[in-house]
């Protein structure tokens, strides 16, 4: 998660150098021996790390306040977001008719006579000429 600027981490960071401080206090009072010095530098000791227990509470219900607000304001695109991200379904394949309706039954191939079974293959017959050509032959 980046790093949120929250009001109240600055005085989060205070408390915990002030916290340090005193640990620091609290060390050179038992260090020496100074009895009164242990108990007063454990009694604020105690009052800082209350201070900042509350501090870091205030700044976990703040986040959780950020993220209810983030995630509301990311509902009203989230089903957006969801079709965007899957495939369309694909149509139902049907298959074609054959023929097309519109070309009704394909043509059958030409037949040419039957061949005799044991004979010479038929002769193929002459290709017809056009009629033109047939009278500059014939004057």
């Amino acid at each position: 998660m980046p790093e949120l600027r929250l009001p109240a981490r600055p005085e989060r960071a205070e408390l915990d150098a002030e916290r340090n401080r005193c640990y620091a206090h609290l060390g050179r009072a038992v260090f020496e021996g100074d009895e009164t010095g242990r108990e007063a530098t454990t009694t604020a000791l105690a009052t800082i790390v209350e201070r900042s227990e509350r501090k870091e509470a205030e700044i976990h219900s703040l986040i959780q306040d950020i993220d209810e607000r983030v995630r509301r304001a990311q509902a009203g695109v989230a089903p957006t977001k969801q079709l965007e991200a899957e495939a369309p379904p694909e149509p139902a394949r049907v298959p074609e008719p054959y023929p097309p309706p519109d070309e009704g039954d394909p043509p059958e191939p030409a037949r040419g006579p039957e061949p005799s079974p044991g004979g010479p293959p038929p002769e193929p017959e002459p290709a017809p000429v056009p009629q033109e050509d047939a009278r500059r032959t014939s004057s």
